[in-house]
């Protein structure tokens, strides 16, 4: 009996020990930003550019990765005049928040 209840205990202790390793792991993680969050960012934050002839709408990145902080990608948009434009956003977390360095290539 007291070798069962010991083998019992070691059980919970090492279920334990992997849930709080699996906590760990989670948090320390580093974070990142979808493709399509990005994609979405960046078409409300550019919502008021439409007024220049963006079609903010149609702006279109890489939706098929994540982004972490420091990471570049290289999005369109598609502009009234029937052109479309590069647009480069530089990735980069501060305060826990998202934020985009935007370039017009």
């Amino acid at each position: 009996m007291h070798r069962k209840t010991m083998l019992a205990g070691g059980s919970i202790v090492l279920v334990a020990a992997m849930i709080l390793a699996g906590f760990m792991t989670q948090q320390s993680s580093t974070p990142t930003l979808s493709g399509s969050e990005l994609q979405t960012m960046m078409r409300e934050q550019l919502g008021p550019a439409a007024t220049s002839g963006a079609l903010t709408g149609t702006i279109a990145c890489p939706t098929s990765r994540s982004y972490s902080d420091g990471d570049v990608a290289r999005c369109t948009m598609d502009m009234q005049s029937g052109s479309q434009v590069l647009l480069v956003a530089t990735i980069y977390r501060t305060d826990n928040k998202w934020r985009i360095n935007l370039d017009v290539g």
